[in-house]
């Protein structure tokens, strides 16, 4: 699984192990498993009218769901201090080729009349569509967003020369 922010060059990457096939890929899928032998063996146990194998392999189960959840909450834990590292490591990047004013509305996702094209990308990501007419004194670009049909968008954001003079939110 990968993690990213777009238009940075910037994630993380949470690999799982290759396996054969019909093997288990990760530790969880593993418990999961046992988990599922377990309750079996509990059924059984249950049934054959033998409580104290009954109550040691319920006492293994809930142990076992107990290690699966301390296990996902670390692995949690590992993608949320990422994302924030991706996340802080971007603001920096921002505030530096932009200014700390533009970097907010960038990462709030506030169109302003005024941004660069270059900002509306960092903002936006890159259009789906760049329609551009080239005239004698300036180059019109419309940038497309939000496919809602044949040559049909949410979004069109009008530059004029870099600069961004207007849009269309039909989102």
């Amino acid at each position: 699984m990968t993690t990213g922010i777009p238009g940075t060059g910037l994630s993380y990457t949470t690999r799982i192990a290759d396996a054969a096939p019909g093997q288990a890929r990760s530790g969880a899928s593993g418990c999961g498993c046992l988990l599922a032998g377990l309750a079996l063996l509990f059924v059984v146990g249950l049934t054959a009218k033998n409580p104290g194998a009954a109550t040691a392999i319920g006492v293994a189960a809930v142990g076992i769901m107990v290690v699966r959840a301390l296990l996902r909450r670390g692995r949690d834990a590992r993608a949320a201090a990422a994302a924030d590292l991706l996340h802080q490591h971007r603001w920096e990047r921002l505030c530096q080729r932009f200014g700390e004013d533009a970097a907010r509305s960038i990462s709030s996702g506030s169109l302003w009349v005024g941004a660069t094209a270059e900002m509306v990308v960092e903002m936006l990501g890159d259009p789906i569509d760049v329609e551009e007419t080239v005239m004698r004194t300036k180059t019109k670009r419309t940038l497309k967003y939000a496919r809602t049909g044949a040559n049909r968008y949410g979004l069109r954001v009008f530059v004029d020369d870099g600069i961004v003079v207007g849009w269309e939110d039909k989102r």
